[in-house]
């Protein structure tokens, strides 16, 4: 009896180091984990960054409305013009012909929709550019797919700039620490693996590009993490930290069930006693 409780008390030791060998280990995880994504979150970012964002884009139906309403307001105010300042009957009206002239010039010139080429935009980019560095970046300019037309403004301008392009927007000088928004009108449908085509560059070499794109929360903290270069040092913890969990629960499961074969073995093992040989002595 006495080897057996001794038996007992060493596998009772035995599970309690490994209770405590698995806490430390996920402990351990536990910090490794939360200083890796720590330093994930506080490394250096690149310099000239580019989020860009790709969306369809159509055009109300109040805009053909709206410009029919204002192509009548100015046909009514020619007619009470000349209801007001009618054509002398004697004589030559000099100042009514160039009155009726004007007149005439106003309705060609008046435009009662959009012109074809606004008519036929279908994408839009939806572009912010970061210099998170501390030197200034010069010649920065962007590739945007298809764009035609953009609207372009830094935080030091006062107005946006609006302008032509064809596929490439100069964006020129920006400072440390500085950004630009940029929105950009395409004739074609843009979509997300657009965002492929997209290219930052400045003087000093190439920007990094990072495509958004509408989602869930976890799909942007999925989306982030794969944007990452160290993704794997941040997983690599976590996953030998399970791996460890499950090496101590297989463990601890098997020092159970060692522990709870050896009474019943034990038990079968002590002898039964035999039947004396001794004859009876008579009382």
């Amino acid at each position: 009896m006495t080897n057996e409780f001794i038996l007992t008390a060493i596998a009772v030791e035995t599970i309690d180091a490994w209770a405590i060998i698995g806490r430390l280990a996920v402990i351990s995880t536990i910090f490794t984990a939360l200083f890796k994504f720590i330093s994930w979150w506080r490394a250096p970012k690149e310099k000239l960054v580019a989020r860009v964002l790709p969306s369809p884009f159509a055009l109300p139906p109040t805009i053909d409305t709206e410009f029919n309403a204002v192509a009548d307001k100015v046909e009514r105010a020619m007619h009470t013009f000349f209801e007001r300042y009618p054509k002398k009957k004697d004589g030559y009206d000099d100042a009514y012909s160039r009155s009726d002239m004007l007149a005439l010039d106003v309705r060609h010139a008046l435009e009662r929709r959009l012109s074809f080429e606004n008519r036929q935009l279908a994408g839009c980019w939806h572009v912010r550019v970061d210099n998170n560095g501390k030197r200034k970046c010069s010649g920065v300019s962007l590739h945007l797919p298809s764009a035609g037309l953009a609207r372009l403004r830094r935080d030091s301008d006062r107005e946006p700039i609006i302008a032509s392009v064809k596929g490439l927007i100069e964006i020129g000088e920006l400072r440390p620490r500085s950004h630009c928004f940029i929105t950009a009108w395409t004739t074609d449908r843009v979509q997300n693996r657009d965002n492929y085509d997209v290219i930052l560059t400045h003087d000093l070499g190439v920007g990094k590009v990072i495509g958004q794109w509408e989602t869930t929360r976890l799909g942007w903290i999925v989306g982030t993490l794969i944007q990452r270069e160290n993704l794997l040092s941040l997983l690599a913890p976590i996953i030998v930290g399970l791996l460890a969990i499950v090496a101590a629960g297989l463990g601890l499961t098997s020092l159970l069930s060692k522990v709870a074969m050896k009474p019943a073995s034990s038990a079968k093992s002590v002898a039964t006693p035999t039947p004396s040989s001794t004859p009876n002595l008579p009382h």
